[in-house]
């Protein structure tokens, strides 16, 4: 998600709850800080209020729903996307009030369906088409994908690649560039 966010020139800070990885981030020039995305000061000094979206991708199933519920209640209009572990876990989210949900097993899903495709030759077009299918997103993704793909104007396909391999970023907020702020 940094990586994706920082291509783009989203600015974005990110909070994480392990020391450790709060100092491996920062050695490698990454806005991360040690907080809990549930304390309001924490958000305030962030400037959450300004924020247009936020990701969270906690180990904890518990924390993470505690976490989308919090931010759900605080900013009503934030558009909240969230790991699920399984099934269950898409469903507590979606009542807590996550705006789009990935399953944590749709990259390697993807990944294993293009490495069997192309090693029977399909050509990339097709592979592209058969992954943006809406077939292919039944079961990973709930709601949300129309919706980021507009808010952001890149397929959810890149997007959940992304956020899935970012596992030393626990949650990220999401600010709006200047130039979108202005639209």
């Amino acid at each position: 998600v940094a990586k994706m966010l920082t291509a783009a020139s989203v600015p974005y800070v990110a909070l994480e709850f392990e020391p450790t990885r709060v100092a491996e981030a920062r050695a490698n020039g990454l806005p991360v800080f040690y907080g809990d995305a549930r304390r309001p000061d924490v958000l305030t000094a962030l400037g959450a209020d300004h924020a247009k979206a936020a990701v969270i991708i906690m180990d904890n199933a518990d924390a993470a729903e505690r976490t989308v519920d919090y931010l759900r209640r605080r900013y009503p209009k934030l558009d909240i996307f969230a790991r699920a572990r399984d099934d269950r876990h898409r469903r507590r989210l979606e009542q807590v009030g996550a705006s789009g949900i990935i399953h944590e097993t749709f990259e390697m899903s993807l990944k294993l369906g293009g490495a069997v495709l192309r090693s029977l030759g399909t050509p990339n077009r097709t592979m592209q088409e058969i992954i943006l299918a809406p077939e292919a997103w039944r079961g990973f993704v709930a709601a949300g994908r129309a919706r980021y793909e507009e808010m952001f104007g890149v397929p959810v396909a890149a997007a959940a690649i992304a956020a899935i391999a970012a596992d030393k970023l626990k949650t990220t907020i999401a600010r709006p560039s200047r130039a979108r702020a202005a639209r």
